[in-house]
């Protein structure tokens, strides 16, 4: 993975009850980021998505699901008469049927 040095240091997210830094707000630290130059913001958007499971713990439910996809697989590989054949058809068919229920979900919520 490579990493970003968008020039922002992140003292703040790291309470130290030695340091002279204050801590900031969200709202502090988005008046701060969107401050920023439109490339330096894309740099720390970028940061942000490369160290999102050291920022967010992973939640459990995230794990339970991990681990219930993986058994899926292996189950699957393990008894390939379980796998439902899948054509490009189907995928197109499913794809514009989730476009159609966008664009009524979208359009629906402009008429509120």
């Amino acid at each position: 993975m490579r990493r970003v040095d968008v020039g922002i240091k992140l003292l703040f997210a790291i309470p130290n009850p030695r340091s002279k830094l204050s801590s900031m707000s969200v709202e502090q630290l988005e008046s701060k980021v969107l401050a920023l130059p439109l490339d330096q913001r894309r740099a720390f958007t970028r940061w942000l998505d490369e160290h999102r499971d050291e920022i967010e713990q992973p939640s459990v439910l995230a794990r339970a699901q991990e681990s219930e996809v993986l058994r899926r697989l292996a189950e699957m590989e393990t008894h390939p008469a379980m796998r439902i054949p899948f054509s490009e058809a189907d995928a197109e068919k499913m794809f514009r049927e989730f476009a159609d229920a966008r664009a009524h979900k979208t359009s629906s919520s402009w008429l509120k």
